[in-house]
């Protein structure tokens, strides 16, 4: 799989393509994030959208979406945030996400920062730092 970061205006172009994947994530969000948000986040430049596909297909399409967004914190760290990935198959994904790592790299990160299930841990090989919890009310 090839990842690459998508301009917000071809994000505009092609959102009729990746907003499954994206709701898909959204929906995984437990409505943290709506499809319409993320939208307005990638167009604003507020976040990035990352796009992996097949790059030997005759017509690649989406197979998997990550959205990312930097953050500056008070003790003068710079932080990759990984909002959210949905991708069909997440082996591909593992290898695919050495080109994040490499944005993070060039933008002088401290690390990369997401949460996400406990198969996390397994599947991408990261060291969980929490766990959060939640109760209804």
């Amino acid at each position: 799989m090839r990842v690459d970061a998508c301009h917000p205006h071809l994000a505009d172009q092609y959102w009729h393509v990746v907003e499954p994947l994206i709701a898909k994530a959204c929906e995984a969000s437990r409505g943290e994030y709506s499809p319409e948000q993320v939208r307005d986040y990638i167009l604003d430049e507020t976040w990035v959208l990352w796009i992996g596909s097949d790059p030997d297909a005759d017509v690649p399409l989406p197979e998997a979406v990550a959205a990312t967004h930097l953050e500056d914190w008070p003790g003068g760290q710079r932080v990759c945030r990984l909002c959210f990935v949905a991708a069909e198959n997440m082996d591909d994904w593992r290898r695919a996400f050495e080109t994040i790592h490499g944005y993070a790299v060039k933008e002088e990160c401290a690390f990369i920062r997401t949460e996400g299930r406990t198969g996390w841990a397994r599947v991408m090989g990261w060291k969980p730092i929490s766990q959060m919890y939640e109760v209804a009310v």
